[in-house]
């Protein structure tokens, strides 16, 4: 078990292998997932105030039940934050996958979109702060066999537009995209 670090950009130094604060990453797209870095069972601290125009997304981590990825903002030496600018998000399609103590900020769409077409199992969503002015916070995608099981958010705070009357908006969303979809969640639980 390893951990891992990522900054927002590379002006802190010519060594960016991951391995510390001051050797860490610069930025989301320098980060290496599976075989020589982020595997199961390590972590991986965000930290300082990233921004993105495009999508960003953990890689493949291979975690397991008894092996999850975490990617945490509570670092000793810096808090981390992600914020999007434009339609942009974390797009998460990793099982085993725990986001917690992070602060995001939606541009004109979802801060986390977890995002699957078959069994995405062992999603957590931990004490984090969303702030969403466009669309939900988080959206669970309701693709057509998209089914999620043990999946656990719990202590996060919302803050932004959650409009009555869309189908885009809300602080948690999971919704259908047409009539006739199959899709389910098993074992979900939404606590504090």
């Amino acid at each position: 078990m390893s951990t891992w670090y990522v900054r927002p950009n590379t002006s802190h130094g010519s060594t960016r292998n991951g391995t510390s604060y001051a050797t860490a990453w610069g930025g989301w797209s320098e980060i290496v997932w599976g075989s020589g870095g982020v595997v199961g069972g390590d972590t991986l601290y965000v930290c300082g105030a990233h921004s993105y125009t495009a999508n960003i997304a953990p890689g493949n981590h291979g975690g397991t039940s008894g092996s999850r990825c975490v990617i945490r903002g509570d670092g000793v030496d810096e808090a981390g934050s992600i914020a999007f600018v434009g339609a942009y998000y974390v797009n998460l399609v990793r099982s085993y996958t725990t986001i917690r103590n992070l602060a995001f900020t939606g541009g004109a769409t979802h801060c986390l979109y977890i995002n699957n077409t078959g069994s995405m199992t062992g999603v957590s969503v931990l004490d984090n702060a969303f702030t969403s002015s466009a669309n939900s916070a988080v959206l669970f995608s309701a693709q057509s066999g998209a089914h999620y099981i043990d999946c656990i958010i719990d202590g996060n705070t919302f803050t932004g537009d959650c409009r009555d009357g869309s189908n885009a908006t809300g602080a948690i969303n999971w919704f259908a995209t047409a009539a006739g979809i199959t899709t389910k969640l098993t074992r979900f639980t939404v606590t504090n």
